[in-house]
């Protein structure tokens, strides 16, 4: 029943946010994410993201690999981190930027 419900789920995303600004050609990338995003969430139990990683929390390597430098402590989360399902196994590494160090 929920792949039926996937062409409504992205005409109505479609018309309720495609103008005449956006590129065209990026309307079947769009469509895939909404499928994707679709069948993330249908799934019994949902797939879900680690949303509990905010600034100053201390960095987890096990959740996340470093993005342009290395530390103990989160500045922001450049991409959460995938899991099957709340308190599930890690389905893909987030990607965090940790604090700057000072010299």
């Amino acid at each position: 029943m929920s792949v039926v419900l996937i062409p409504v789920v992205q005409h109505a995303f479609v018309k309720t946010y495609w103008d005449n600004k956006c590129i065209p050609a990026m309307k079947p990338f769009i469509k895939k994410c909404l499928f994707l995003c679709w069948m993330m969430v249908v799934q019994g139990p949902p797939m879900c993201f680690d949303w509990s990683t905010k600034h100053g929390s201390q960095f987890d390597t096990n959740l996340y690999r470093h993005y342009t430098s290395s530390g103990t402590v989160v500045e922001f989360v450049v991409w959460p981190a995938m899991c099957l399902h709340i308190e599930g196994p890690l389905i893909a590494k987030g990607v965090a930027q940790p604090v700057g160090k000072t010299a």
